[in-house]
């Protein structure tokens, strides 16, 4: 089996590669590597990881795979395929898309199931599974209204127009445009995240992402919690001696 989906690691911080040519269309065994090497990851030291597709991020789920299914196979399919996005976005290591080319459907639902967005100049984005008598499902649908908003996001799936990296940055799909390729401005920021403490990197992510789906008051006692769990890590501790003394600190990850 050739693998579609591989990895590698320098400095903390994990490369994962898209590679299933000539779009990088996903089918179940691809997805089936993507949730491998996920796992792969998270036993590993890497604080930060960084997805990319080369000059083509994604084109979404495989067209044949789709046209020769049967409707009965639509749920159990996207389900498998919401379940390890899923993974990516619940992974305690926080994750960075870097888009060049272009994220479309399943391409672009992934990209909404990292952390933080990167686009190359001549990236672009789309949910057309409307104008395959479709809909986005591996849960591009409820991640994009959170990221967009109600309206934005109505406009895009109901639509399915396709969206410049300019226009997604102004949005708000997309967090940070490139000169160049994506990857430049992604493993930048992938580098600096890679150098805080881990711990708080982590429990950072956790708190954000489950005070996003809680009233305010309730948010602010997660923060509460998190910082609780942080308070008497070790990297803390030398943080704070760090920053008296004005040197950097020597992070270990405890």
């Amino acid at each position: 089996m050739d693998p579609h989906v591989t990895w590698s690691i320098a400095d903390c911080v994990a490369s994962l590669r898209l590679g299933r040519p000539p779009v990088n269309a996903l089918n179940r065994e691809m997805i089936g590597q993507l949730e491998a090497v996920v796992d792969e990851i998270d036993r590993s030291e890497a604080r930060v990881v960084v997805v990319t597709g080369g000059d083509r991020f994604s084109a979404g789920v495989d067209i044949n795979v789709l046209k020769d299914a049967p409707p009965e196979d639509a749920i159990p399919r996207n389900a498998e395929f919401q379940r390890v996005f899923s993974k990516v976005e619940q992974h305690r290591l926080p994750f960075i898309a870097a888009v060049n080319g272009y994220a479309l459907g399943g391409g672009c639902e992934l990209a909404l199931a990292c952390d933080i967005r990167v686009a190359g100049p001549d990236a672009f984005f789309a949910l057309p599974e409307i104008g395959l008598g479709g809909l986005p499902g591996i849960g591009g649908m409820a991640r994009v209204q959170r990221v967009v908003g109600r309206g934005k996001a109505r406009q895009l799936v109901l639509t399915g127009d396709r969206v410049t990296a300019q226009e997604a940055h102004r949005i708000g799909l997309v967090d940070e445009l490139s000169d160049g390729p994506a990857e430049e401005c992604a493993y930048e920021l992938a580098s600096r995240i890679a150098g805080r403490p881990p711990l708080s990197v982590q429990a950072g992510k956790r708190a954000l992402r489950e005070g996003a789906e809680v009233d305010l008051a309730a948010a602010q006692q997660v923060d509460l919690r998190y910082c609780g769990v942080v308070a008497g890590t070790e990297d803390r501790m030398e943080s704070l001696r760090a920053f008296l003394e004005k040197r950097a600190p020597n992070i270990v990850g405890r």
